[in-house]
């Protein structure tokens, strides 16, 4: 009888597509997702093994970062709002203030607003792990002109976070 490997995703699944996570966490700053990984083919008990090899540093709830990338001043903001996902939140306040360069130190809290409807989605454990989050959830969410991108971050824009 033959002996299946280790883990079966070795001959269940097309092999991992290392190089394209590479460049997808290089213009990332060095973060990906878990949701990321496996779309290049990495599954989760792939993930683990690289996390305990030193490859990978688990960042929170979701994000991985590549162990070799130097740490920046916003990443606490950054997986802050990785981890409430990207696609819906948005930096404000004061750390927005901080990722548009208008404030020299990063705040000790990480704001971000979210919809209403997403509120509650947001993962608790972020204090345990460490970090400080203010989630914001407007009545009328942001508008298209009031959101930005600086440094691959979407933040609200620096007219708005300054009032």
């Amino acid at each position: 009888m033959t002996r299946l490997p280790f883990f079966p995703e070795a001959w269940l699944y097309e092999p991992p597509d290392w190089p394209s996570l590479w460049r997808l966490a290089e213009g990332q700053a060095g973060f990906f997702t878990t949701t990321e990984a496996r779309s290049k083919g990495i599954r989760r008990a792939l993930l683990s093994y690289h996390t305990g090899r030193g490859t990978f540093e688990r960042a929170g709830h979701g994000p991985y970062r590549l162990a070799r990338w130097p740490p920046e001043p916003e990443d606490r903001i950054r997986i802050a709002w990785m981890t409430a996902g990207r696609e819906l939140a948005v930096v404000s306040h004061e750390s927005a203030l901080f990722i548009h360069g208008l404030i020299d130190e990063p705040p000790a809290w990480v704001d971000l607003t979210v919809p209403r409807e997403r509120r509650r989605r947001i993962p608790s454990r972020e204090v345990q792990w460490g970090r400080r989050v203010l989630v914001h959830a407007p009545r009328r969410g942001l508008a298209a002109g009031e959101v930005t991108v600086a440094r691959g971050i979407r933040a609200e824009a620096a007219e708005r976070a300054l009032v």
